[in-house]
């Protein structure tokens, strides 16, 4: 009798939690992942030198020790790189395009890892060449040994913001500013939580080392108003912000800049699992719209489990560990229990509850705010893919066209090539700070959840 085949997509942190252990365990395995190596954003290797002093994060000594045991297991499982999945349909059967060619995969049980993305709110020139999100910038230094000419700005709030700064100096680089919108109050919140995850706690300090060493200074409670360049960026305006995130336009200031890397944390990556009926909550403070799911991370979608950054951003550690109990749970749906499950459930169920308890004050304190919106002028586009601004939207709501359905068929806002991946959140929050009593309805993405050319089309046959 053939063994259960379960396809996990996403070579992330969850995706690499739930592949640890399970090939023992009578489940055959096939991983999908975009990318051509293990590790997703998180935990990939890296190219680029690195400052001895920093040390190892905690984050990515796990991620390394997870990488040897996975190439430890040679060909216990099916990996296919550089396939993209672009629709999950009840059975279940997942489409993955590869090279130009769809094919349909049918197994027993799916596990979505699919991680997250820069989360970018609007601003004036957020759309201008040389303007890039945070991780963004991290992928082109980290994996392509991109070193940018020229004065980089950062700007936003989040881990993130604070990692490219240190990236930038160990390539000799160092960036001629850092803005944080989240001010020292705002994390001193925070380290209640933080003392019980020293690690992350070193790690943050160690970073700022780096960049007093350096001579970069992070300025709190500040941020990026308007991109400025005719064709690509020559200059950003900054101004300080209120404890509402509020920007006091008054008192802006200009920068010189080549290239403006900004983020306000990440955005959970939920277009397959929304494709397929999963129930979406929105959690601000953890990025966004998050897939809902239960205790063993099972969804009430017959034979499919979500994990990692697509349930809410809370780091590569959590991420890692919340794959590692959606693959105990599939083994059990499976019938390929071992005799150490309880223990082994216990345990992570432990690990987890402690290491979201950590990280909730630090996620709170550096999420978006209501006022860093309220400045934007009617002209700022919002949904790139469609060119539909600020004003647009304001006028719908007004005339009645409430909650994103609603917008979207008014302005084709969410409509274009990434479906409301990147504007879906900031039309939410827009309609929020105006008061729209229909905001929180979630988006609706329909297959196939990436551009996949009419000619693979053409020759899948399901």
């Amino acid at each position: 009798m053939s063994r259960p085949r379960v396809v996990i997509v996403g070579a992330g942190p969850a995706g690499r939690g739930a592949l640890e252990g399970r090939c023992e365990r009578g489940v055959e395995l096939t991983l999908v992942d975009e990318g051509a190596g293990l590790g997703g954003q998180g935990w990939h290797p890296r190219t680029t030198p690195v400052d001895e002093t920093l040390g190892a994060a905690a984050s990515r000594e796990l991620g390394e020790r997870a990488r040897a045991r996975i190439e430890a297991l040679g060909s216990a499982f099916e990996h296919r790189a550089e396939h993209q999945a672009i629709a999950l349909y009840p059975g279940p059967e997942l489409l993955v395009e590869h090279r130009g060619r769809v094919e349909s995969l049918r197994p027993a049980a799916v596990l979505l890892a699919t991680g997250a993305h820069d989360r970018i709110l609007p601003f004036p020139g957020w759309t201008t060449p040389g303007v890039l999100g945070l991780g963004g910038l991290l992928n082109l230094i980290e994996r392509h040994e991109f070193a940018p000419t020229g004065p980089v700005v950062l700007a936003g709030a989040g881990p993130l913001l604070l990692l490219a700064a240190v990236r930038l100096v160990e390539l000799g680089r160092p960036p001629a500013a850092v803005l944080d919108c989240a001010g020292l109050f705002d994390l001193a919140s925070a380290l209640p939580g933080l003392l019980g995850a020293r690690s992350l706690l070193a790690e943050g300090r160690a970073m700022l080392a780096v960049l007093r060493r350096a001579g970069v200074r992070v300025r709190r409670r500040w941020t990026v108003v308007e991109a400025l360049g005719d064709g690509r960026v020559d200059g950003v305006r900054v101004a300080p912000v209120d404890a509402h995130w509020r920007p006091r336009l008054a008192e802006a200031v200009e920068l010189e800049a080549s290239l403006l890397a900004v983020g306000h944390g990440l955005a959970p990556e939920v277009a397959l699992a929304a494709g397929a009926g999963v129930e979406l909550r929105w959690d601000n403070a953890a990025g966004g719209w998050c897939a809902v799911h239960a205790d063993d991370h099972s969804t009430s979608v017959r034979a499919l489990w979500v994990a990692g950054d697509g349930c809410g951003v809370h780091g590569a550690e959590l991420a890692w560990l919340q794959g590692a109990r959606a693959g105990l749970s599939i083994a059990h749906e499976l019938g390929a229990s071992m005799a150490d499950e309880g223990q082994t459930i216990q345990g992570l169920s432990s690990r987890l509850r402690a290491t979201q308890r950590a990280r909730a004050g630090l996620e709170k304190a550096m999420a978006p705010r209501p006022g860093l919106l309220q400045a934007v002028p009617d002209e700022t586009v919002v949904c790139r893919c469609e060119g539909v601004t600020v004003g647009e939207l304001r006028g719908w709501a007004d005339r009645g066209a409430t909650g994103i359905t609603g917008l979207k068929m008014a302005t084709r806002a969410g409509m274009g090539r990434c479906q409301g991946r990147f504007c879906a959140g900031s039309v939410r929050a827009l309609l929020e700070g105006w008061g729209v009593a229909e905001s929180g309805e979630p988006p609706s993405p329909r297959p196939p959840a990436r551009p996949v050319s009419l000619g693979a089309l053409e020759a899948w046959q399901r």
